[in-house]
């Protein structure tokens, strides 16, 4: 078992919950965390979504391999904002002065972010890519827009292995990347190639599908059904965003 499919697997509640369900539980979170400008809104935002992941009972690893990438980003946000934005000077280094509203910015957007993304790596993450569109066009998504989701992420290991080949092909006739136009020039040929490969694959897919019967539609042969334990699951979150909406408009 890889540690991709580990989490689409489990006895959680998360798990149990019908897929719909969950898509609207991360819609719903998602416009409630945009709308809260309070950092301490945004720190519940980021308890609720580590209550989604206890929920999932999800291994400690795996989500700290998905936060990486995004808190990388988040360290340059720390060292840039407190730079660029003027506010009340908290620290001076040299000719440099570090505002407060700057250092508030970037916990924001940390806060914010590590939120949703912990929320979408319980409820969308430890779904298979099939049961997403599924659950998707029951919810009256449209078509396009669901295939196109079902096709990206079904090829981009593919599209991905065509970049590693073509590479691979350069690296082996001596190809070595320096800043000059030679360089340029020859990324810019491997990024045509690459197009034009993609179309030529994306061209042959087509043509195997229609082979087989396919016309622009995948048919629906099974359907989700609501449990009592997904309707109350809703209710619950559903007053705890709005208990939460009513304390910090209060408060504010």
């Amino acid at each position: 078992m890889s540690i991709h499919s580990l989490p689409l697997r489990g006895d959680s509640l998360v798990h149990a919950l019908d897929p719909r369900i969950r898509f609207i539980l991360t819609l719903a979170f998602a416009l409630w965390l945009v709308l809260q400008q309070q950092g301490l809104a945004l720190l519940t935002g980021l308890l609720l979504g580590m209550g989604f992941v206890a929920l999932a009972q999800l291994p400690y690893y795996w989500i700290l391999i998905r936060l990486l990438p995004i808190n990388l980003f988040m360290v340059l946000l720390f060292l840039i904002l407190p730079v660029t934005l003027s506010g009340n000077t908290v620290i001076t280094l040299g000719h440099l002065t570090l505002s407060d509203t700057g250092f508030i910015y970037a916990s924001h957007i940390f806060l914010r972010a590590n939120a949703m993304m912990l929320t979408m790596v319980a409820l969308i993450g430890t779904l298979d890519l099939i049961t997403l569109g599924h659950a998707l066009a029951h919810l009256k998504v449209p078509t396009k827009l669901i295939h196109l989701l079902l096709f990206t992420v079904r090829y981009l290991s593919v599209l991905y292995a065509t970049w590693q080949q073509l590479a691979l092909a350069m690296k082996v006739r001596g190809f070595i990347p320096r800043a000059n136009w030679h360089t340029y020039r020859s990324m810019g040929y491997l990024l045509g190639m690459l197009l034009v490969r993609s179309f030529l694959r994306a061209q042959r897919v087509e043509w195997a599908m229609k082979c087989r019967g396919y016309h622009g539609q995948f048919y629906l042969l099974s359907h989700f059904y609501l449990k009592l334990s997904d309707a109350v699951f809703l209710l619950i979150f559903s007053v705890i965003l709005l208990t939460l909406s009513v304390y910090f408009a209060w408060l504010q």
